[in-house]
């Protein structure tokens, strides 16, 4: 495989729908006077916005409440090119808000912690609402035929959309990210044809995805890397080491694992599930090698998408070429004031009499 093959590539753009957690990102930076900054996210936002950002017509489907998180999301992700004809608005919807602390100690490496608690009052967010399973069929009425469809959640109208969707030809890829039941999770993984976990976080799903013998399962393994186990022609037997490519400077992991899937799914998925089916062992390896140069890029900014608001796309596209040829260049810069499309706000919940989009 090129290591070209997701940049850009001529002919109409792919489509991907999805549903699962779309949230709203409060991302609390280094330095004592650093106000938040506001961003789309959660498994399903990020998934999909990386990939509007690689050129796909992205449609997250939710069902959020009418409040200033949710106006902030919508208007993070259109400004990416996002499509927002299905995040819809519900008297009884709920809009998800995570608040992500970075932590940097002097001579120990930075990491994050994320809370469900306003940082002004303490008062406990907002959290997520599935799609109805009532209100498919009127979303699959409107929604363009997809070549992918990524779900994160077990819920009864994921699962129905993911079916759907597959009957029709897409590829479908599920990445649990929420606990569940044995039951939800074995419905939910026999509809998919890629299952992506992380190995400290699903206890028995690798049984229940080779059990129901998924085309491709993914393990990811934290700065090890991952393992993939495929079933897809010509592959051999067993699982498949890729240890993870080194970043230029490790600023913060949060999102790494959504910028991978996004760059597998970029790299096997835009002309649907027959094309993926017949997907030689060569072109997987670089499509996981794809997503993993996106996952290490990614480390070197602060948020789930912070390399979005502070590099061109050529700038990203040079970086991950550098990756993958292994020359990764000099160390970025530090940080810059974000450039475009990001919010960079106080934060304070509706308790505290504030919105989000809106400065203490």
């Amino acid at each position: 495989m090129r290591n070209d093959v997701s940049f850009n590539l001529p002919g109409p753009p792919p489509v991907i729908a999805g549903t699962g957690l779309i949230a709203l990102d409060v991302v609390i930076p280094t330095g004592p006077h650093s106000l938040p900054h506001l961003w789309a996210g959660g498994t399903c936002g990020n998934v999909l916005a990386a990939l509007a950002f690689l050129g796909w017509d992205a449609y997250p489907i939710a069902r959020l409440a009418d409040d200033a998180a949710s106006r902030q999301i919508n208007q993070d992700l259109c400004r990416w090119g996002v499509r927002p004809d299905f995040l819809g608005v519900d008297a009884a919807g709920s809009t998800p808000v995570i608040v992500q602390h970075i932590h940097c100690t002097p001579g120990r490496a930075t990491t994050h912690s994320f809370s469900r608690k306003c940082p002004s009052c303490g008062t406990r967010l907002p959290w997520y609402k599935p799609v109805r399973a009532s209100d498919a069929d009127g979303i699959l009425a409107r929604l363009p035929k997809p070549a992918v469809f990524f779900f994160d959640r077990t819920s009864p109208g994921a699962v129905y959309l993911a079916r759907q969707a597959a009957e029709g030809g897409a590829l479908v890829v599920f990445e649990p990210s929420a606990s569940a039941s044995e039951k939800d999770l074995r419905r939910a993984i026999e509809t998919a044809h890629v299952v992506k976990y992380a190995e400290d976080r699903m206890g028995n799903l690798e049984g229940l995805a080779q059990e129901a013998a998924i085309p491709l399962l993914i393990e990811t393994r934290g700065a090890e890397g991952l393992r993939y186990l495929s079933r897809l022609k010509g592959s051999r037997r067993g699982w498949v080491s890729s240890e993870s490519l080194p970043a230029r400077d490790v600023v913060d992991t949060a999102g790494c694992g959504d910028w991978c899937t996004a760059g597998i799914v970029a790299a096997l998925g835009r002309s649907g599930r027959d094309a993926f089916l017949e997907v030689t062992p060569d072109r997987l390896r670089g499509a996981i090698r794809f997503g993993q140069a996106l996952a290490a890029w990614n480390c070197e900014y602060e948020g789930a998408r912070g390399g979005m608001y502070q590099s061109d796309f050529a700038s990203f596209e040079e970086s991950v070429r550098g990756l993958l040829e292994g020359d990764p260049g000099p160390t970025p810069p530090a940080p810059r004031t974000l450039q475009r499309h990001g919010s960079e706000t106080g934060y304070a919940c509706a308790e505290c009499g504030e919105s989000p989009a809106h400065p203490r």
